[in-house]
């Protein structure tokens, strides 16, 4: 399998969220659930193709940074982009209904999930109206103090690309229409994706998955020796051929996997641990959006349960998680009230309190006063809810924020935009803004280049990364990327008029 180009790789009710089938390690298991694992390493690009009104070519690689900025007007993908690979996540977690790719594809709309313009093309041989998305993930995978010694044959570090390629129906064919057409996991030693003329490399072990149809695929498994001389190519070690069902990531076939015996015996130790690896970064997912923030809810308080450890999208657990991170990590009386006094210097404490038998809610001590939520603005609750984002000592994998300047005054954006770039709550970062205010306290991260900066809907391409040598002659008479955005120049998009 040649795995250096992409292209050659073949509003709703949330459903209950799981683990997945198969025997995996229980030691690991109970880590990734505790929380533990916190060896996530980063994704290092992600492609999306066909996905709503995103197409990038599959002949290009996005390369993405630990921070990652989002611009672009209303309605060029830059949210879409964050959907489309909170896919991953969804189909490996969300449990109930027909199949976990057929509940990611109705999460994520049904027919609504292609480009309209790719279902109005003629494909010979197939239905006008089917058409493929495509999506490809490479994660770098670090491993975690906690996991290392829970296996036989650690991995080193190493980079894992997981793609899929789907066929979409017409919305009344679901689901028997809607099916997994091509699916590639592998593993690879750790390399430059980007660079110039990078010899092939083969993985170390690769799962690779075809099908014609709706019907079963048939999925090959190859796992391969390392070599240790450079360059020196790995000698075939292990190869499986199994029947696998279109209608689910093989991912979540392992019951049925293991009943082969070479699988069993040969292959599975090597699946088990890169399927491992890629529920823990779908655990570790986390979007949030202003606009789904419901500051009503922060003023409520909620009811008590000890069984809460991840903040909604509305924000109506935000007192429960609090309140789970000051028992274990005693987050009140540390990170967060001091992260808080940034904005707000006269802050002493942090409480929760009893709103009534079974209610908890916030109380802040500022200067000599005691202020409940219901007293305070939508700024300082909006400022809570984004310390508690960016914060929180139980890690995860991605952190996504949609218009994070929403409801607060440009003046606290300055400290804002410095809290986005000391984050300590996940490996990495991605931020969608329409501020240049926000923008302008990321212009000497973006120089350095520990900032990377996608600019979306621009001309025929969907996304691309400005390079800050483009912007080099801004920089020198002393604009910052909130001027350059306000001016509209041609590199950033920025105001229309």
């Amino acid at each position: 399998m040649e795995a250096a180009r992409p292209g050659n790789l073949g509003v709703r009710a949330r459903p209950r969220r799981g683990g997945m089938n198969g025997g995996a390690a229980p030691r690991l298991r109970g880590l990734i659930q505790s929380g533990r694992v916190i060896g996530y390493g980063m994704l290092r690009s992600f492609l999306p193709v066909h996905y709503r009104n995103l197409h990038v070519e599959r002949n290009t690689l996005p390369k993405l940074g630990r921070i990652n900025l989002l611009v672009g007007p209303n309605n060029s993908g830059k949210s879409n982009f964050i959907k489309a690979m909170g896919f991953l996540p969804d189909m490996l977690l969300t449990e109930g209904g027909p199949t976990h790719f057929l509940n990611a594809i109705e999460a994520h709309g049904r027919a609504d999930v292609l480009n309209r313009t790719e279902r109005a093309k003629k494909v010979k041989g197939r239905p006008k109206s089917d058409a493929d998305f495509y999506l490809q993930w490479i994660f770098d995978s670090q491993p975690s103090p906690d996991t290392r010694d829970l296996f036989a044959e650690p991995h080193p570090p190493s980079d894992i690309l997981y793609a899929l390629s789907c066929t979409v129906g017409e919305p009344d064919s679901f689901p028997s229409g809607y099916y997994i057409r091509n699916e590639a996991l592998a593993r690879f030693s750790p390399r430059d994706w980007w660079a110039p003329g990078a010899p092939s490399e083969q993985p170390t072990f690769s799962v690779s998955c075809n099908s014609d149809g709706a019907g079963s695929r048939r999925a090959t498994f190859v796992k391969t020796a390392r070599s240790n001389a450079p360059g020196q190519a790995a000698v075939p070690m292990t190869k499986a051929e199994l029947a696998v069902e279109a209608n689910d990531t093989v991912l979540h076939q392992t019951k049925a996997l293991l009943k082969d015996k070479a699988f069993y015996e040969k292959i599975f130790p090597d699946f088990d641990r890169i399927s491992e690896e890629l529920i823990g970064f779908a655990r570790g997912f986390r979007n949030y959006s202003s606009t789904d923030l419901n500051l009503r809810k922060l003023v409520d308080g909620a009811k008590i349960d000890l069984g809460v450890r991840t903040l909604d999208a509305e924000g109506a657990e935000f007192v429960n998680v609090l309140r789970h991170l000051d028992q274990q990590h005693d987050f009140l009386s540390e990170e967060y009230p001091q992260r808080l006094r940034e904005l707000i210097p006269d802050l002493k404490r942090i409480k929760i309190i009893d709103a009534s038998d079974v209610y908890k809610q916030l109380e802040l001590h500022i200067g000599g006063q005691k202020y409940k939520p219901r007293e305070m603005s939508d700024g300082t609750l909006k400022a809570l809810w984004l310390a508690l984002l960016l914060f929180s000592p139980e890690k995860g994998s991605v952190l996504s924020i949609d218009e994070p300047e929403l409801n607060l005054h440009p003046a606290w954006l300055k400290v804002v935009g410095g809290w986005l770039q000391r984050f300590t709550s996940a490996e990495q970062l991605f931020v969608s803004t329409h501020s240049p205010d926000l923008l302008d306290t990321f212009t000497d991260g973006f120089k350095s280049g520990d900032v990377a900066l996608f600019v979306f809907g621009l001309g025929e391409k969907a996304m691309r990364r400005v390079d800050p040598a483009e912007l080099e002659s801004f920089f020198r008479d002393g604009w910052e990327l909130g001027d350059v955005y306000r001016g509209g120049v041609p590199q950033l998009g920025g105001w229309p008029w």
